[in-house]
């Protein structure tokens, strides 16, 4: 029998509202990816696409924000390297054969020894996440309706501004809803929410005054249909949307490809030393 309680008890605390505060999710991450398909190194063109290691090493960079793949010259072997950079910081080096003759985990000191000697060639792979712009917020009422005795009541009631400041902080879109309560024949104000089956979960009374006469306090229960049909719907008079603006960023040309610093190769052969 407790057992039983106990269980009940916590399938029911769950779906209770007080105090919670559903966030807006962002739309997932966009990256700007760019490949020099025209180089030629180590015998093969395009070496990004068509080194068998390469594509197992990018793999491993599927989730990192900001990635450069450098070409270098070892100035001393004339050997070519390969150069993964995350967000300045080297992280790998290989040769043509895509073994690694340096890892991030190997410190500094040696990072600053193995490229003593490198010279850059130039950028031959880029990816970066596009960031978004701030949510760009679109409201919209309805200036025309007359009710509890006044025009325009989202603006000219009193009591509105601080309600749907309520409800804007729950970083969700809603929408107010003008309704006629059937019992008595008021005008009333409701703040709905509807799951994805267009079911009732949130619906908020309030009387002309400002007073909530009507709250449900539990998160996605439906509403019963008997409730809702109480209030005869009008018309909405307001509504509150975000959306976020997806135009790209075009990233600075410096860090596109081409050479990695903002002030170009420079030592007269297209190429310029690491900077430490």
């Amino acid at each position: 029998m407790k057992k039983g309680i106990i269980y009940l008890l916590l399938m029911f605390f769950p779906l209770m509202g007080v105090g919670y505060t559903p966030k807006l999710n962002p739309p997932a991450p966009r990256f700007e990816e760019r490949i020099d398909h025209e180089v030629e190194v180590c015998g093969v063109k395009d070496p990004v696409v068509n080194m068998d290691w390469m594509q197992e090493e990018l793999a491993k960079y599927q989730y990192r924000e900001y990635l450069r793949i450098i070409l270098y010259q070892d100035t001393l072997t004339n050997d070519t390297l390969f150069v993964f950079n995350n967000r300045g910081s080297v992280r790998s080096i290989h040769d043509c054969s895509g073994f690694k003759i340096y890892s991030v985990e190997e410190g500094r000191e040696k990072e600053q020894s193995v490229m003593s000697s490198f010279v850059e060639l130039k950028v031959i792979y880029y990816l970066a996440e596009i960031p978004f712009r701030d949510p760009i917020i679109e409201e919209w009422i309805d200036h025309e309706v007359e009710a509890c005795g006044v025009q325009d009541p989202i603006v000219n009631l009193d009591w509105m501004e601080t309600a749907l400041d309520t409800e804007k902080g729950r970083q969700k879109e809603f929408q107010v809803e003008l309704r006629k309560c059937k019992e008595t024949g008021d005008m009333v104000f409701v703040f709905p929410k509807k799951d994805a089956d267009d079911n009732y979960i949130q619906f908020d009374v309030y009387n002309c005054a400002g007073e909530k006469i009507y709250s449900y306090e539990f998160i996605n229960a439906i509403i019963p249909d008997s409730v809702v049909s109480e209030y005869e719907f009008i018309q909405v008079v307001y509504t509150y949307k975000k959306t976020y603006d997806t135009t790209r960023y075009e990233p600075p040309t410096h860090v596109g490809l081409g050479c990695s610093n903002s002030s170009g190769c420079s030592n007269g052969s297209g190429m310029s030393r690491p900077q430490y």
